[in-house]
């Protein structure tokens, strides 16, 4: 970002430019953007398409990694409220998603390979 102007060397940033360095800041640490998705927020209607297109595949990534820490979070209470004192062994609510993830595992390599 260049600075608006330098006053005894030193950069200033109007107040345009500070709150872009806020939306940057906000897209990163709240909606975990890259920076190449928040340049093309940032160039709005300049790719009025692309800047649509990178907020829904990161609102799309955004569900995608809740449901994975939506199962988890469900694991680990399992595996608290689990009265075994070895779930991973003694579960049979662990066993029948272990099973379930070895059968599925020989179909996920096969697509790793494809790529």
């Amino acid at each position: 970002m260049t600075p608006s102007g330098r006053e005894s060397g030193r950069r200033r940033y109007d107040e345009a430019d500070l709150r872009r360095i806020a939306v940057i800041q906000l897209c990163q640490n709240t909606a975990l953007m890259s920076l190449d998705e928040i340049r093309v927020v940032l160039a709005g209607g300049d790719q009025t398409q692309g800047w649509r297109e990178a907020v829904q595949g990161r609102l799309q990534a955004c569900d995608e990694q809740l449901a994975r820490l939506s199962s988890a979070r469900a694991y680990l209470a399992h595996v608290l409220e689990c009265p075994s004192e070895d779930p991973v062994q003694q579960c049979p609510y662990l066993a029948k998603e272990i099973d379930e993830h070895l059968t599925q595992a020989p179909s996920r390599q096969a697509r790793r390979a494809v790529r």
